[in-house]
């Protein structure tokens, strides 16, 4: 057995533990290295083996001892130590020994099989994931490449999907579906080109038409600026006894204030009239209103009887629903009676010798909200030197940069500290008062302003 190799070694040994005979495997030819092998003690080879057969000797039982060892070679093997007893009494112990080298090298030959096969297998597994990823990712890249070109309004290649869409497979189904969604989109975008062109150029035809419109309408407010210009008495008349100072300037092109004075016999007729809203329609309701009180003083000299008939006839007149507050005075040139009516107007400030005081309100409403109704008269008796100034609530609603109102305060307080050496430096004080106060606002309401002053002259024909 030795000598084949299996075990490697074996040892004989007395009750006392001594070797009496040993064998060992060897593959040297030369007979002394033989001997000197089959006489090596055991525990040169290991030092477990000693304690290993003392215990076999002390238990009488057989006991073992295996080490493979893969990384360490030392003390690799199996021993085995079994007691030789006659009867009850221990006549001696073998122990034998089995190399286990040839065991770790198929061991580690196995290892070696094993990780080559796995690394192997590795690399051939990425291998054809990484072929078999770049089989199915391919045809997804040139969809999304041809996607990218429909993104960018350009028509894709039809060799770049056309490859992808004879696959029987999802993906040629999906690359036929892109084709159809393609041609599509385009044809889409096709007819919506030619929409837009034609949207286009009916915009450009609509907004000529308009800008020929526009050109056509302002020419007209030109026009209507004006007549309405015509119709509205501003600057400065000299009456002899009495002065009229009046200005009007609209909001827009065309307003619904008016001003107008005209002599009657030994008397002159002032009106200062302002129509709700603006624009044409007020502007044209100014005008039917201006009119309206001109017919009725030529039918009568009463002021009661003026407004009433100019307030019948525009309610006959109104379609639009418009109004116009009006202040309409008679004055006497010789004896310097003011009667004047009050229609929804605010009163005027009358100014003598540096004292301002209101007018007072006469009852009646506004023309053209209803008919048939009564007008009552007030008269004052103005001495010379002395101003009537009538105006628009267009003064009062001025606005400044700051959201504030100018108000009859203010407006009061111009009129307190105003030049009133003529009527002309009056009012050129008050409507520098206003630019300064709204400087960089828009006008939001036409302003009017008449100013009757009765001349100094006048005292001494008077008396």
């Amino acid at each position: 057995l030795v000598r084949e190799g299996y075990p490697e070694a074996l040892w004989f040994n007395d009750s006392d533990n001594q070797i009496a005979a040993a064998a060992q495997y060897s593959e040297a030819d030369d007979i002394t290295e033989m001997e000197s092998a089959w006489r090596m003690p055991y525990h040169e080879r290991s030092d477990s083996a000693a304690v290993l057969l003392e215990r076999a000797s002390a238990t009488g039982q057989p006991a073992s001892y295996a080490r493979l060892g893969l990384v360490n070679s030392e003390h690799r093997g199996i021993w085995v130590a079994s007691p030789i007893s006659l009867g009850e009494n221990r006549v001696g112990s073998i122990l034998a020994f089995i190399n286990l080298d040839d065991t770790a090298e198929e061991i580690w030959s196995g290892i070696r099989q094993t990780l080559f096969i796995s690394l192997f297998l590795l690399i051939f597994t990425a291998a054809a994931s990484f072929f078999g990823a770049r089989l199915l990712t391919r045809p997804i890249e040139k969809i999304a490449t041809a996607a990218r070109f429909v993104e960018s309004g350009e028509q894709p290649d039809e060799e770049l999907v056309g490859s992808v869409m004879n696959r029987a497979d999802e993906i040629g189904a999906l690359a036929r579906v892109f084709q159809d969604m393609t041609i599509q989109v385009f044809n889409r975008e096709e007819v919506l080109e030619t929409l837009v062109s034609e949207r286009t150029a009916e915009l450009v035809s609509a907004n000529d038409e308009l800008r020929l419109a526009q050109q056509a309408i302002n020419q007209d407010l030109e026009m209507a600026t004006v007549v309405q210009a015509a119709l509205v008495r501003e600057g400065t008349a000299d009456l002899g006894s009495y002065t009229i100072c009046a200005r009007m300037e609209p909001a827009q092109q065309v307003g619904g204030d008016f001003v107008d004075f005209f002599e009657d016999g030994n008397s002159v007729i002032c009106v200062v009239g302002d129509v709700s809203g603006k624009g044409v329609a007020s502007a044209l309701f100014m005008a039917a209103s201006q009119a309206a009180i001109r017919f009725a003083a030529n039918e009568s000299s009463d002021i009661a009887e003026i407004c009433e008939s100019a307030n019948n006839r525009l309610c006959h007149q109104n379609p639009m629903g418009l109004f116009v507050t009006v202040f309409i005075a008679r004055v006497n040139l010789e004896s310097g009676e003011v009667v004047y009516t009050l229609a929804g107007h605010e009163p005027p400030y009358l100014l003598s010798g540096g004292k301002r005081t209101t007018i007072d309100r006469t009852n009646g409403i506004a023309m053209g909200v209803m008919d048939g109704i009564p007008y009552g008269t007030n008269s004052i008796q103005m001495k010379p030197g002395e101003y009537l100034f009538s105006y628009t609530d267009g003064l009062t609603d001025m606005i400044n940069l700051n959201g504030d109102i100018y108000g009859r305060d203010r407006l009061e307080q111009a009129l307190d500290n105003a030049d009133t050496s003529n009527p002309d430096n009056l009012l050129n004080y008050v409507w520098d008062d206003i630019a300064t106060f709204s400087y960089g606002t828009a006008s939001a309401d036409d302003r009017t302003c008449l100013i009757l002053y009765r001349n100094l002259q006048s005292e001494s024909k008077t008396t």
